[in-house]
């Protein structure tokens, strides 16, 4: 009896075992495959494109030529906060503008350069002057004539001529400061004996007075 109850466990064990095999077998069978992996398939070419006619774009016709544009005025602030619009044409050209050329200078005549000789130092001739008909001529010299010493209007002292020519404004030098030291200036009226060089200066004869001699009242009644 013991015999054949361990046969009997071991064969329930045998075929427990047999099924559950076969029951996983079945499992295995019944789960989907997985897809193999498709191999890589070259690219295809692609296809050439038609030929089609060169599009010639057609000549345009040149734009028509504007007239500049006329900066509007700018206004400028002023001191007390208004602000007054700048005139057009005193308007400066922006970056890039056209600025108008200026004006072409006047033709001008340069004098020719007189030439040098051997001595650089040997003066030139006079300049010519017209004088007036009732003027002595430039550098002319008198001597020992007789007149007073008298002031003009603005104090400034001449010399009157008893010859009757006209009176000559004296120059300045020490003889002058004599005769307006003597004379007071002109208002005490004594006689002289003068020699000196008489100038022109714009049509007018002045006399520098190189010497003088007064005339003392014993003289005068000779």
């Amino acid at each position: 009896m013991r015999q054949t109850a361990v046969v009997a466990a071991v064969v329930l064990a045998v075929g427990a075992g047999w099924m559950g095999v076969s029951w996983i077998l079945g499992q295995e069978a019944q789960a989907p495959s997985a897809p193999a992996p498709a191999a890589p398939s070259a690219p295809a070419p692609p296809a050439p494109p038609a030929p089609s006619a060169l599009a010639v774009p057609a000549p345009s016709a040149p734009p028509a030529p504007s007239a500049p544009a006329v900066p509007a005025p700018v206004a400028k602030p002023e001191a007390g906060g208004s602000a007054k619009p700048e005139a057009a044409g005193s308007a400066k050209p922006e970056a890039g503008g056209t600025v108008a050329p200026p004006p072409p200078l006047p033709d001008v005549e340069i004098p020719p350069i007189p030439e040098v000789g051997d001595n650089p130092f040997k003066p030139g001739p006079p300049p010519v002057r017209k004088r007036k008909p009732d003027t002595i001529e430039e550098g002319k010299r008198i001597f020992d004539r007789e007149g007073r010493v008298e002031a003009d209007p603005l104090g400034r002292p001449l010399f009157i001529f008893d010859s009757g020519e006209k009176p000559m404004p004296i120059l300045e030098n020490a003889v002058r400061e004599m005769l307006e030291s003597v004379t007071d200036r002109g208002k005490r009226k004594t006689r002289w004996r003068v020699s000196g060089l008489v100038t022109v200066y714009e049509g007018k004869n002045f006399v520098l007075i190189t010497r003088a001699t007064r005339i003392l009242p014993e003289e005068e009644n000779l």
